[in-house]
C-alpha cells in the first residue's frame, strides 16, 4: 500500500504532531479493524485504532490551553 501524502495527527501522549507511518488491518472476532502506527516529534510511537485518531494536528491545537473549563470545576476555590 502507498502513501500519497503527510498525515499529520495530534500526538496521544503530547502536545506535538505526530505522523501517521503506517496504516495496517488486524483480524477480530467481530470482523478486520484498522490501526496505525504514529510517531511524534518527541519520539513517541504509538499503535491506535484508526477510528481513534485525533483530529488534525495544527499549530493552534499544540498550544491550547490545558487549564480546565468553568464547567469541569477545579480542585480549589478562589477565597
Amino acid at each position: 500500500m502507498s502513501r500519497s501524502a503527510l498525515e499529520i495527527v495530534g500526538c496521544p501522549g503530547c502536545t506535538s504532531p505526530a505522523e501517521v507511518v503506517d496504516r495496517f488491518v488486524l483480524k477480530s472476532a467481530k470482523g478486520p479493524i484498522e490501526h496505525v502506527l504514529l510517531e511524534c516529534l518527541e519520539r513517541h510511537r504509538y499503535t491506535v485504532l484508526a477510528e481513534r485518531l485525533d483530529r488534525p494536528w495544527s499549530a493552534a491545537s499544540g498550544l491550547q490551553d490545558r487549564s480546565p473549563s468553568p464547567d469541569e470545576g477545579t480542585a480549589w476555590r478562589h477565597p
